[in-house]
């Protein structure tokens, strides 16, 4: 089974607060928290390569602050993470301006962001 990660944008106090006591609760790690943004991840492998996965996580930080839905918008980052890890995991020197890095997760965001708009 696969690391989980999940992203949860534009969240209010209480909210955040709520998700914060769940995830905490089913034994995840919170990755970051602030300004409305909530990152969580449950490791279930430890094959990864954790400085690759900090960069990537660095990126969608950084991304994830640019982005300013209505509403909560929850994405599920796992797919995109796992195949930009795969894609990087024989390279010794990373960057996050790397387009392998910054494109699938530029589109996840974008992506949930629009089918949100779509559903209201």
């Amino acid at each position: 089974m696969d690391n989980i990660y999940e992203l949860f944008l534009s969240l209010d106090k209480l909210t955040k607060s709520i998700y914060e006591k769940h995830y905490n609760s089913e034994n995840y790690e919170v990755i970051f928290n602030e300004d409305g943004l909530l990152l969580v991840k449950k490791t279930n492998n430890e094959s990864i390569n954790l400085n690759h996965e900090k960069i990537i996580l660095d990126v969608v930080r950084s991304m994830s602050k640019k982005y300013k839905p209505d509403g909560i918008v929850h994405i599920d980052l796992s797919n995109e993470i796992k195949s930009i890890l795969e894609k990087i995991k024989d390279d010794e020197i990373v960057r996050g301006t790397d387009n392998r890095i910054t494109w699938p997760i530029r589109q996840a965001l974008t992506k949930a962001i629009i089918l949100k708009k779509n559903s209201i």
